[in-house]
Parts: C-alpha cells; structure tokens; sequence
C-alpha cells in the first residue's frame, strides 16, 4: 500500500510539474504580449512625438506669418490714411479753385458788360459827333452862311469876335460848333472808359484763364491723389483680410499643436504603465518558470527514489508533504490564471486606447 502511495504521489508530482510549466508557458507569453504591446506603446509615442514637433514647427511658422501679415497690415492702413488725408487736401484745393474760377467768371462778365455798354456809348457819341461835324459841314457850304460870313468879318476886325443876330445862320453855325466841342469831349471821355474798361476785362480774362489753367492741373493731381488712395484703401483691406485669415490659421495650428501635445502625454502616460505592466509580467514569468523548473526536479527525484528504495516510510513522508506543496501550488495556479486574465483584460484595454489615440493623431 505504502509503495502505491508513492507511486500515486510520484504521479501527482509529474502532473502539477506539467501544471506548472503549463502556467510557465502562459506566463511568458503573457510577457510577450505586454511586450509587444510596449513596443507599440512606444512605437505610438513616437509617432505623436513627431506629429507634435511637425505641428510645433507649424505653429511657429503660421504664427510668425501671422505677425509679419498684420505689420504688413498696419504699415497699408497707414499709408492708405496718408494717402486719403493727401487726397482730400488736393480735393479741397480743387474745389477752392472751383470757387475762383467762378469768382473770376463773375468779374469777366461783369468787365465784359461794362466794356460793352462803354463801347456803345462811345459809338453813340461818336455818331454825334459825325452828325454835328456833317450839319457844321453842311451850314458852312450854303451860299447863306458864305454871304453873312464875310459881311461879318468885314465889318469886325480879325481880333474881334463876331456878334451875331439870334436865329441867323451864323448863331446856327456857332451853337454847332459848342455842340461839336461837347460831343468831341464826351467821345474823349467814353474812349477813355472804353479804353479802361478793355483793359480791365482783358486782365480779368487773362486771370480767368490762369485759374482755368490751374484748375485743370489741380483737376489731374486730385485724381490721380484720390486713385492712389482708393488702391491703398484696397490694398489695406486685402492685407487686413489677409492677416485675419493667418490669424485663424496659426490659432487652428495652435489647437491643433495643443492636441498632439496631448496625444503625446496621454501616450507617454500609457507607455509607463504598460512599462510597469511588463516589468511585473516578466518577473511573474521568471518565477513560474523558475517554479515550474523546481517542480519538474522534485517529480524527477521522486519518480528515481520509487525505484531504487525499499523502506518507502520516507517516501511516504514525502508524498505528504508534496500533497501539501501540491495544495499550495494549485492555490497559486488559481491566483496566476486570474492575474493572466486581469493582464490581458487590461492588454485589450490598453490596444482599445492605442487605436484610439492613432485615430486622434490621424485626425
């Protein structure tokens, strides 16, 4: 009986031995697993890494856009405001010439009307004139005039001034001749006038002229002032819209910078963990198979110690205390199978976030 007991024993023995290489082999593999899953852990890390200096190097450079865009920006704004305040200084000067061409206008229609009216007048005395000299003209030539005359001077000396009879042809003669002088003296006087008025309407024309001149060249600048002024204004607001648009686009890099940041800790973070993970799975690993090798020489030396004794009292012993060591080693089976399954609940766990975090980062 002793000796089957031993026998028994030597069978249980070589059974919990495979039992322990058993959970030796899902130990290392469990191992494995965590391994590989660190290497893509890092692997991850440093994809993110690189997505996240990419996107640093992206935001540094669409910031700096941004700043050089919106300098550019205010530099036209400036220029846009000089140009709009020149502008409206040589629109003004304009206008004001505007105002003098009119004031000048007046003056010349007004110089042109008196010149018109002086010029009337003169001829209107000048038609006087010629119709005195012609009755003067006409009065001298009659047999009349010639018989009375000369009677006159006959009888008065040539230094003596004639006395004529009221209503004779001589009184005739000399009312037209104070008449001539008058006349004479009226178209002196509206020559005179004539002449005055002429010279004011021609110096006015000539001043008209010059501010039409003036008016003209101003015209040309004023437009040309409010051309370039309109183009700094366009140009201003496409750099202002232009610059807004940079703005945007180094804030989305920025979001997006932030992200991979993220994406990079929350990786790193993982990577530590599933590290720890590793280190405790090829430690459980180094100690099953360390265990299973201790069980593998005690089923051995039991198995050659059936043969070759006889007194199985020892033995007996033996198988004892492997029952008690085969209690405690199945306790710890039970306890390894449940950590193997929590690692590879947490394995799984853990791939569901790596395939998360690459669908973040390819986003």
């Amino acid at each position: 009986q002793s000796n089957r007991d031993v026998l028994i024993a030597a069978d249980r023995a070589a059974t919990e031995a495979r039992a322990n290489r058993e959970h030796a082999e899902t130990a290392q593999q469990r191992a494995e697993t965590v391994r590989q899953l660190y290497a893509n852990c890092k692997g991850q890390t440093k994809s993110a890494e690189t997505v996240a200096g990419t996107a640093q190097t992206e935001a540094e450079i669409s910031a700096q856009r941004a700043e050089d865009a919106e300098k550019r920006a205010a530099r036209a704004q400036a220029a846009a405001k000089r140009d709009r305040t020149m502008a409206d200084k040589e629109t003004k000067k304009e206008e004001d010439l505007g105002k003098e061409v009119m004031d000048y206008r007046a003056k010349y229609d007004e110089a042109s009307i008196n010149y018109k009216n002086a010029k009337e007048r003169l001829e209107s005395a000048t038609a006087g004139l010629r119709q005195v000299e012609n009755d003067i003209e006409s009065i001298e030539s009659s047999s009349a005039f010639k018989s009375e005359y000369g009677k006159a001077t006959e009888e008065h000396p040539e230094d003596e001034e004639i006395v004529v009879s009221p209503g004779s042809i001589l009184a005739q003669h000399k009312t037209k001749i104070v008449e001539m002088k008058a006349c004479l003296n009226q178209v002196k006087d509206f020559a005179s006038v004539k002449a005055s008025e002429d010279k004011l309407r021609k110096r006015s024309k000539h001043m008209l002229e010059e501010v039409q001149e003036k008016v003209k060249a101003q015209t040309k600048i004023a437009a040309s002032a409010r051309r370039q002024a309109d183009h700094s204004t366009s140009l201003a607001e496409q750099l202002a819209e232009y610059a807004e648009e940079e703005r945007e686009a180094a804030s989305m890099r920025k979001i997006a910078l932030n992200k991979a940041s993220a994406c990079v800790m929350k990786s790193t973070t993982h990577g530590s963990s599933v590290e720890s993970q590793l280190a405790e799975a090829e430690r459980a690993a180094e100690e099953a198979v360390k265990k299973a090798d201790e069980s593998r020489a005690m089923a051995d030396k039991l198995a050659k110690q059936t043969i070759e004794t006889k007194d199985t009292s020892e033995l007996e012993a033996r198988v004892r205390a492997l029952k008690v060591e085969k209690e405690k080693a199945m306790l710890e089976l039970e306890a390894a199978r449940a950590v193997q399954q929590e690692a590879e609940d947490e394995a799984l766990e853990s791939k569901k976030r790596l395939t998360s975090n690459q669908e973040l980062l390819d986003k």
